[in-house]
């Protein structure tokens, strides 16, 4: 079992910290674009082959698909709560961005 949290800055610069699902923190960093930090001890003993093959079984690579396809596929992996997919995507996303 993961542990979370969400770190809220106010307009007076304090932060806020607030236990939270993974899953739904996840899901709020991917949905706000916001950074995600992991454990580095959590990181290494991911199964981030399991996460490429979810991908890579939906068409190829994310580098065949263009930036709209990326947008509409984002959509459809967060509506499967499928948010280690979802953070990838969105960062494919913002590589294509910053090369526009």
């Amino acid at each position: 079992m993961y542990h979370a949290y969400l770190i809220i800055k106010t307009k007076e610069a304090n932060e806020i910290k607030i236990d939270a699902r993974a899953s739904d923190a996840l899901a709020m960093a991917v949905r706000y674009d916001c950074p995600i930090y992991v454990d580095t001890e959590v990181f290494e003993k991911s199964v981030i082959t399991e996460v490429n093959s979810n991908i890579n079984s939906i068409r190829g690579s994310l580098a065949d698909y263009s930036l709209e396809e990326l947008k509409l596929l984002l959509q459809n992996i967060l509506a499967k709560e499928d948010y280690e997919s979802a953070g990838r995507i969105r960062d494919m996303i913002k590589k294509r961005k910053e090369n526009l």
